[in-house]
């Protein structure tokens, strides 16, 4: 079976139609668009999303990390079922997470959600997804 999807976000090709990805590429895109819509924002679908708008203006402590990281699995859970997660990592731009990130870098506002999954009928491949996300001071 071919997944057929549009990037994230949309855009529009030079002759104004919307291009078309495929497979892991599609999976990543509907990823990206779970994790950045904010509950409320869809239409017909009120809790779509996930809440970690209300996540940035929080203190960046080590509990910021394993918070994202319960959101991010739970919305994964709810809302994609054509992935398995293998592994959610919560870190700093240095790959630390929870106290010895802070303990290391007190001064950083961005943590990276690396999103480690695969698809079930390519379970040989697994792929990795980044997102860059500013938290408080």
């Amino acid at each position: 079976m071919e997944l057929l999807g549009c990037p994230y976000p949309i855009q529009k090709t030079v002759l104004g139609t919307l291009p078309t990805i495929y497979d892991v590429e599609a999976v990543k895109a509907d990823l990206l668009q779970l994790i950045l819509t904010n509950p409320g924002e869809r239409v017909m679908m009120p809790t779509f999303g996930t809440p970690l708008r209300n996540l940035l203006f929080e203190q960046n402590d080590p509990t910021i990390y394993e918070k994202i990281r319960q959101v991010i699995i739970a919305a994964v859970a709810q809302w994609d079922p054509r992935i398995v997660l293998t592994e959610v990592a919560v870190t700093d731009e240095k790959g630390q997470s929870g106290a010895v990130a802070m303990a290391a870098n007190m001064d950083t506002n961005t943590v990276y959600a690396k999103i480690s999954f695969y698809l079930p009928t390519k379970i040989q491949a697994v792929e990795r997804l980044v997102i860059k996300l500013p938290t408080g001071v």
